[in-house]
């Protein structure tokens, strides 16, 4: 299950094997939306501009005034076969993270990325944008990151823990933070730009989701032993004996009003002050 939520308002869309979900706040329940029905996303977004992008193995496209459009490349060296990740930038500009490398759409504008760019692999996982304006990207190599004019890059070589990053997470600390697929996650100091070491207690986890809270605990989703919530150097696990609709996490959002979205293979936990308040599934629409 992939999430985005409208931060104006509080709206959230929900992508699963079954298709791409509107989450009715009044009804209190989840209503398909007919035209994506088939398509299974691996990652879905609700843009400022109002279009719903989603994204998977069927490409990528976008769905506004009730018509969807496929996206199409011009470029014949790139293609769209397999798109992971979607993310817009502070300056409206969606950034498309797929097997062939990475792409940024604006102004109804195309513009790919690729190994020879610079990249250094094409297949981008995860996209993330810091508080500076840089973008970095996932990769099973390490992570680039773009800072508008140059690549720079981390990987195994340079300290990560791994280079297959899964995830990439800025705190409101400064802290970066990288998921690995096996080998925990890694740190990054803001100031000096140095990498510290690994996470104490999540080495042998897949860190597919990060995000932090209202009291600045960092929250570590992983694939099979549920959520894993940072204070003071110590780890509490959240897992399905505390409601966790499954201990495989998918993704994580924290929404305007702290709430924390955290997506699973099945279902929605919705989070308030680190507490579960609901627990969405199939049954619930």
């Amino acid at each position: 299950v992939s999430v985005t939520v409208d931060p104006s308002t509080g709206d959230c869309w929900v992508g699963s094997a079954e298709g791409v979900f509107r989450y009715d706040q009044k009804q209190r329940r989840f209503v398909s939306i007919p035209l994506l029905k088939k398509r299974i996303p691996l990652s879905i977004l609700k843009a400022s501009d109002g279009k719903l992008w989603v994204c998977g193995r069927f490409g990528v496209g976008f769905l506004e005034n009730g018509q969807y459009t496929r996206l199409e490349s011009s470029h014949n060296a790139f293609s769209f076969e397999v798109v992971f990740d979607l993310f817009e930038d502070s300056r409206g500009v969606i950034w498309i993270g797929s097997t062939d490398g990475v792409s940024t759409y604006a102004k109804q504008q195309l513009q790919h990325y690729k190994n020879t760019d610079g990249i250094f692999a094409n297949r981008v996982i995860h996209i993330f944008e810091d508080r500076s304006g840089n973008i970095w990207l996932s990769s099973i190599l390490g992570i680039r990151i773009f800072t508008g004019h140059q690549f720079g890059y981390h990987s195994l070589a340079t300290g990560l823990a791994y280079n297959w990053i899964y995830s990439v997470f800025q705190s409101t600390k400064g802290t970066y933070y990288f998921g690995t697929w096996g080998k925990g996650s890694s740190q990054l100091d803001e100031k000096s730009g140095d990498l510290l070491e690994p996470v104490p207690g999540l080495s042998g986890q897949k860190v597919t989701a990060i995000v932090d809270d209202e009291r600045n605990r960092v929250w570590f989703g992983t694939t099979d032993n549920g959520i894993f919530v940072q204070k003071e150097g110590k780890l509490r696990p959240i897992t399905e004996d505390d409601g966790l609709p499954s201990k495989r996490i998918l993704s994580m959002y924290r929404d305007s009003r702290n709430r924390i979205w955290v997506g699973t293979t099945k279902g929605i936990g919705i989070f308030q002050s680190g507490k579960l308040v609901k627990s969405l599934k199939k049954e619930d629409g």
